[in-house]
């Protein structure tokens, strides 16, 4: 909903009968990034990505931030009056330099990227290609991403 140029986000919306509120839009994308430590460098592709991205939910009372309001209307959701239920989002996002925990299995892998940009074809008792590390899903599907690493102990 947000304007910031982002590496992944995630935008919750939800609605309220007074009661509880309800999730009615769930929306993830990413890019594929790399992360670095002391150790080196590791790519995160994109699919399979559960985020666990620390916000702030942000009410709409009266009229609709007409942001939000055309997030919902582009899911096919109705904007309600301020008589209708009430509703929220949360968007939490990954940008450049920003620290995340990652949680997956890590893998090495040729990287056909930099073997294609020009570098000479490998000789005798040399490196076949280079490699690159990159995390996969672990065993529930998913690579986890995370602005809070403490909430993945």
């Amino acid at each position: 909903i947000g304007r910031l140029r982002c590496l992944a986000f995630r935008t919750v919306a939800q609605a309220s009968d007074g009661k509880r509120w309800r999730t009615t839009i769930d929306e993830t994308e990413a890019l594929p990034f790399a992360v670095r430590d002391r150790s080196g460098r590791a790519l995160v592709s994109s699919g399979h990505l559960r985020l666990s991205l620390m916000t702030s939910p942000e009410e709409a009372r009266g009229e609709l931030v007409p942001r939000f309001a055309a997030f919902l209307e582009r899911h096919g959701k109705h904007t309600r009056s301020i008589w209708g239920p009430k509703l929220r989002h949360d968007e939490g996002v990954v940008t450049v330099g920003m620290q995340v925990a990652v949680i997956g299995i890590a893998r090495w892998e040729d990287d056909h990227e930099a073997s294609s940009s020009g570098a000479t074809a490998p000789g005798y008792r040399e490196a076949a290609s280079p490699r690159r590390l990159v995390i996969t899903p672990g065993p529930d599907g998913c690579v986890l991403v995370s602005n809070r690493p403490e909430r993945l102990v």
